[in-house]
């Protein structure tokens, strides 16, 4: 089953513009970064938990067909 926390997504730095990536998981726990071409330190936050809310809700909705999948092969 796909783990959403560990999908990797892209974001510019705010300073320099340059495009970095970090997984879902860093952003629910407000992981610290660094940009790769500036070195800046980039604190990542999760306002109002909606990374968090949404990676557990994809991961629920998941859940929840592949148990219907189940049901249906019986």
């Amino acid at each position: 089953m796909i783990d959403f926390n560990r999908i990797w997504v892209d974001f510019d730095c705010t300073k320099c513009g340059f495009g970095n990536s970090i997984q879902l998981i860093d952003v629910k726990t407000e992981k610290t970064v660094y940009c790769h071409n500036c070195k800046v330190v980039i604190q990542l936050i999760d306002g109002e938990a909606s990374t968090h809310n949404s990676v557990e809700n994809i991961n629920n909705s998941i859940k929840e067909l592949d148990q219907l999948f189940k049901k249906l092969g019986k």
